[in-house]
């Protein structure tokens, strides 16, 4: 009888710690997406085309995981609109980048400023040394985050109104569960660094831009699209498993 009471005392232990984490220690599955993903098979997203400074080039003219190039990713359907394909953009400077933004109604600086602005906040305010010792992020850098994207993106209320649909992760390749993304993340939730395989959008005009380090720091690529559509990472190892922080913003 002491036996059964100790287990259950154990278990009745374990069950409070681990069964009642926050949504940020552990997260679950987003529910709820809609079914018509344009990926649903393990091979990833076709490229159907390479530019620099908006001139195709091969592949292989240059390597996608220079830190000297930005790189944007755009979708493209076929002329039957069935199937689409990716274009993979890199710039050599800032204002390449951001003259193609403007040529196809993106608004590339609004997103450096805000990359650039919150990134230095996170290391001169020391946010990023006291996440990397604690895991614990100051109130001042969440409050700065939270305050440029509103200043920058106009503001939420906004965003939120004329967002026509959200962006998705998932661990998987060909999909699976999905998490819902939030507008902002900084850091990844638990068990999601580096475990990010397949990225979908829900409708409406969204930019998501992935980095390969916490803070918004050395970003891979920023994603352009309009409508519902998935991105297979897997098979690109410049893009899959290495996503550590990103932010979203949808009109």
């Amino acid at each position: 009888m002491l036996k059964l009471r100790l287990s259950t005392f154990v278990a009745a232990i374990l069950f409070v710690a681990f069964g009642c984490q926050s949504d940020t220690e552990n997260p679950q599955p987003a529910t709820g997406v809609p079914a018509d993903q344009t990926t649903n098979t393990e091979e990833a997203t076709k490229i159907s085309e390479y530019r620099l400074d908006g001139e195709v080039v091969p592949e292989g003219a240059y390597q996608m995981e220079d830190p000297e190039l930005q790189f944007a990713i755009t979708l493209q359907p076929n002329e039957e609109g069935t199937a689409q394909s990716l274009v993979v953009d890199a710039f050599t400077n800032d204002d390449a980048y951001i003259q193609w933004g403007d040529k196809n109604g993106y608004d590339v600086a609004s997103t450096l400023e805000y990359e650039r602005n919150v990134a230095k906040f996170a290391e001169e305010s020391g946010a990023i040394r006291q996440y990397e010792e604690t895991g614990e992020v100051s109130q001042e850098f969440l409050e700065f985050q939270d305050a440029e994207y509103e200043r920058i993106f106009q503001t939420k209320a906004l965003v939120y109104e004329r967002s026509m649909g959200s962006g998705y992760l998932s661990k998987n390749c060909s999909g699976g569960s999905y998490r819902r993304m939030s507008s902002v993340r900084a850091w990844m939730w638990w068990g999601w660094n580096n475990a990010v395989s397949n990225y979908y959008q829900s409708g409406g005009l969204r930019y998501t831009a992935i980095y390969n380090r916490t803070f918004f720091r050395s970003r891979i690529a920023t994603i352009y699209g309009w409508g519902s559509y998935s991105i297979n990472f897997c098979g690109y190892s410049w893009l899959n498993d290495r996503m550590s922080s990103y932010w979203t913003v949808g009109w």
